[in-house]
């Protein structure tokens, strides 16, 4: 085998990546698969921290970090994971969520949906765009799982 083909192999593909959700302060086992492009923001804060000795230049210091995940899924009535994500919308209640590069790599912990907005195009599918954070009161807090931590099995 070639470096080439060794390194090729290495590179996560977007159709690849999964989306687990369940009930809030357990482990996500249901994959969502009325998930179109999905996104991970991992960010942090930034903290001025200047003095003196910066001389002359703006320091700054990492702060609190972020972990936002969205992603749009045709919008289906009778979908119970787009009707529970609706309801954490309405009520501010949290969901479990872990999403996962494929290979069980990616951001686990309970969040609640911030956005929910309804896109209804003349010319396309009528499309959710889901926008969840973390939860403040959340049982599990985000963690960033590794890989080395079996995931959640796909159904």
């Amino acid at each position: 085998m070639t470096q080439e083909t060794t390194e090729a192999k290495k590179i996560r593909l977007g159709f690849q990546a999964k989306l687990f959700c369940g009930t809030a302060g357990t482990k996500p086992t249901t994959e969502m698969t009325n998930v179109k492009d999905l996104t991970l923001d991992l960010s942090a804060s930034e903290v001025e921290a200047t003095t003196r000795a910066n001389g002359g230049w703006k320091g700054f210091l990492r702060g609190l970090k972020d972990g936002a995940i969205e992603w749009k899924s045709n919008w289906k009535s009778d979908d119970q994971f787009l009707l529970d994500c609706l309801d954490s919308w309405l009520n501010g209640t949290p969901l479990a969520f872990f999403i996962s590069d494929g290979d069980g790599v990616g951001l686990d912990g309970d969040f609640q949906v911030i956005k929910f907005p309804r896109q209804e195009n003349l010319d396309s599918p009528q499309e959710i765009t889901i926008a969840i954070k973390p939860h403040a009161d959340a049982t599990r807090v985000p963690t960033w799982v590794d890989g080395t931590v079996t995931p959640p099995p796909s159904t």
